[in-house]
This record gives structure tokens, sequence and C-alpha cells, in this order.
């Protein structure tokens, strides 16, 4: 556990918490690290019946921290990588929280979730087209599999905002809860979950998964590939330039 990453293990529910609210919840490459070494060590714990991540205050997460050079994915040797990686190959039961607004990485990995949770004060934003770079955490496959070609174009390449209850239409959210009841539903539903039985949750998973585990790893592969190509370019790094530049003098 660290300041920004705050975990616990209790009646079989193994917690992640994004704690760097002052931030908006932005993950840097040492926070998407340690959420990657608690990913594995639930995944191979026995004691573990599900996994669940959230964030604290106001926001689910800003997604990825890229005001410093080291934010930036570089091929599949980053932080990141390993990150959506560990997601693909997690054995448990995966659930999200999505307690407030999710921005870039922090909604293209949710269609790698078993189930999504939101928040009626959450919203859906990926950023890619205004910044230039390409769709990441495998949901240059996931997306358009989950919500059909164009309302995945809508989100991944034309930056629309989703609502939560966009998300909740095209398959994103599996369900919404008012936010003042929020913490106590969603406990609720997790320790239902916790209750059924656990060995047959996880081979029907691995069943779900079956091959579709190994071409997720090659679209992550392909994604990183492209997106440090983008990363890489001058029309990439002038608008990261601008953009944090502009953030400096407020």
């Amino acid at each position: 556990m660290t300041e920004f990453i705050v975990t616990r293990k209790e009646a079989g529910i193994f917690w992640i918490r994004i704690n760097r609210p002052a931030k908006k919840n932005a993950v840097t490459p040492s926070m998407y690290a340690e959420i990657t070494r608690l990913l594995k060590e639930a995944s191979n714990d026995s004691e573990v019946l599900l996994t669940a991540l959230t964030g604290t205050g106001e926001y689910f997460s800003s997604g990825s921290d890229l005001s410093r050079p080291e934010g930036a994915p570089d091929g599949n040797d980053n932080p990141f990588y390993s990150y959506v990686s560990a997601l693909i190959d997690h054995s448990k039961p995966l659930i999200a929280l999505v307690n407030g607004p999710a921005i870039g990485a922090a909604v293209t990995v949710l269609a790698l979730f078993d189930q999504v949770l939101a928040s009626d004060n959450a919203t859906f934003f990926i950023p890619f087209a205004q910044l230039g770079i390409t769709p990441e955490a495998c949901s240059s496959y996931t997306f358009p599999l989950l919500m059909g070609h164009q309302r995945a174009a809508s989100m991944l390449l034309f930056a629309e905002k989703f609502s939560v209850q966009q998300a909740l239409a095209v398959g994103l959210v599996n369900r919404v809860i008012v936010d003042k009841h929020f913490r106590r539903e969603s406990n609720e539903f997790l320790r239902s979950i916790a209750k059924l039985p656990h060995q047959a949750i996880v081979e029907g998973k691995k069943l779900m998964r079956g091959d579709v585990r190994t071409h997720l790893h090659a679209v992550h592969d392909l994604e990183m590939i492209k997106l440090a190509e983008r990363f890489k370019s001058a029309q990439v790094q002038a608008i990261l330039a601008s953009k944090f530049k502009a953030k400096s003098k407020v």
C-alpha cells in the first residue's frame, strides 16, 4: 500500500482504492505499478473471492497523469502496459465502482471488468482525439464489440462525453446508483457476489475469456505500439506542452 493506493481485504473482497483526490485521482506510472502488484496478489490469493477498484472523493479517476514526461506510455515496457495485462489476466471477478467522473484510461479499461457499477454523478470522457492519440486498454476491440462501431467511434474517435445513462444504454455500465446511496448499495452488491459459489464463478470466467484473452493481449500489444508512436510525434508533443503550460498559469 502506498499513499496514493489504499487497499484492504475483508469478507473475501480485495479493495483497491485510488487515493489522489487533489489530482482527480490521476494515475502515475508508480501508481500503475502498485495496482498491478495488487491485482496479481489478489488473483493468486485463495482467500480473495473478488476484486473491486474505486476512487477517493469526487472522481473515479481522471486517467493517466501525463503532466510529466514519464507519464507517457512507451511501447510494452512501462507500468501502464503491465496494468492492462494484469486486468486481462485477472482470475477473480473484477468489479469497478465508478464513484464519479472517469476520464481517458479510467474509461477505456472498464470493458475489461466483469461488472461496472456507477454513481449517478459519473460521466465518461475519452479525450484522445483532442490530444492526438489513439485508443488503448484494448478499447479499439472491446468498445465496438460492446456497443457497436458508431457509438464506440463517438467515444474513442470523436471525444464525445457520455452521461452515466448513455454509458448504461451502451453496456459500459451495468447499474446506476443514486450517489448518496452509492457506497452502501455497491458494498451490498459486492457482499452478495462474494456469497455465490466461488469456484464456479472463477471457472465460468475462465470459460468466457477462453481464446479471447490471447486476442486481447495481441490487441493490447498493437495499441501500445501505435500509442507510443503518437506520443513521440511532434503534433502530440506540442499539444501536451500547450495543455500543461496553460494549466500552470491557472
